[in-house]
């Protein structure tokens, strides 16, 4: 991937390329279990943004893409960054636009989409890309007088699924080599949420409190993760990670949709089997959300209580129970059995 825009703030007539040296981390926790058990490393980062949600590994494991307020420049619109793991660099990638959300990569690396405003007296959700190796400003791809929302690129990088809505949240796709509008996908159901291109060829989507999957060339949708399979109740599911065997699906659920309890990360296996695998007490309080996973599945990115953490060592076998300490909150590791 090539340099990415450096972080600029125009009105204040800044240009700052490097926010954060190679002191990025403010707590790492290393979780040394027994010898038949699984060593969990859990990583927090200390980033100049505000809000953190939303991370997305690149292609080539270097970067993440996030979703964050730039701490100190008076703005509580949120923007796009891409945070170098190697170099601790942040970049600003959506100058001038409002309220972005949900970047992920293309294939390639060399591009990435997000939703933001347009413009205009009534503007609504557009799904923008803006280039990685710094030349060019975000353009407009997917815009209608309806909000575009949750990009996802086809594992190709020909095409792109996302929400749109209203009346309800459909699933449609963009063919990004043609002129054709864009096509909904029927996926069996009046709504769906927060669609994830696998490289298997699929649609994975949340139905508020279940997990979906669908053929990207449609046809049946299946029900890979019910509400009821769940030990805490399973009452809100959110956008889903998978890796690229396949075979490990990570998703954020809350045990209530009435109650305010905190979103946590749970890893489901095709063959069978689902653990808890970050807990909100894990991270000191408040929500784990956004997985994402490293390109050879050994790190799972993602947004812990507004931060961006890492978790390697993943199962593999069970977590024991352990204490640890985080920026002063003592924290209580519970084994998966309980």
């Amino acid at each position: 991937m090539g340099s990415p825009l450096p972080y600029s703030d125009s009105s204040a007539g800044r240009h700052t390329a490097v926010l954060l040296g190679l002191a990025a981390l403010s707590s790492l926790l290393l979780l040394l279990l027994s010898a038949n058990a699984t060593a969990i490393t859990l990583q927090s980062y200390s980033l100049p943004v505000d809000g953190v949600v939303d991370p997305e590994v690149s292609p080539d494991g270097e970067h993440v893409v996030l979703m964050g307020i730039a701490n100190g420049y008076g703005s509580s619109h949120t923007n796009i960054f891409v945070y170098d793991l190697q170099t601790g660099q942040l970049h600003q990638m959506s100058n001038a636009l409002t309220n972005c959300a949900h970047p992920t990569w293309s294939p390639d690396g060399t591009k990435i989409a997000f939703q933001a405003y347009g413009s205009g007296p009534n503007p609504t959700q557009e799904i923008w890309v803006v280039s990685t190796d710094g030349t060019g400003s975000p353009s407009a791809i997917i815009a209608s007088d309806a909000h575009e929302q949750a990009p996802s690129w086809s594992p190709d990088g020909t095409r792109i699924v996302y929400m749109h809505e209203p009346p309800n949240h459909e699933l449609w796709i963009k063919n990004l080599t043609s002129a054709d509008p864009p096509s909904k996908l029927d996926v069996g159901h009046t709504s769906a949420f927060r669609p994830c291109w696998t490289e298997q060829g699929t649609i994975i989507f949340s139905l508020t409190n279940a997990l979906w999957e669908i053929p990207d060339v449609g046809g049946m949708s299946v029900e890979l993760l019910p509400a009821s399979a769940v030990p805490t109740g399973g009452g809100s599911m959110l956008s889903a990670a998978i890796d690229r065997e396949g075979e490990r699906i990570v998703v954020p659920i809350s045990p209530s949709m009435i109650a305010s309890k905190p979103y946590e990360l749970w890893l489901l296996r095709r063959s069978g089997g689902l653990e808890l695998l970050v807990s909100s007490e894990d991270i000191g309080g408040g929500d784990a959300l956004s997985p994402s996973w490293t390109p050879d599945g050994a790190t799972l990115f993602f947004a812990g209580h507004e931060q961006l953490w890492s978790a390697t060592g993943l199962p593999g076998g069970p977590v024991s129970t352990r204490q640890s300490t985080i920026g002063g909150l003592k924290a209580q590791f519970r084994s998966n059995g309980d």
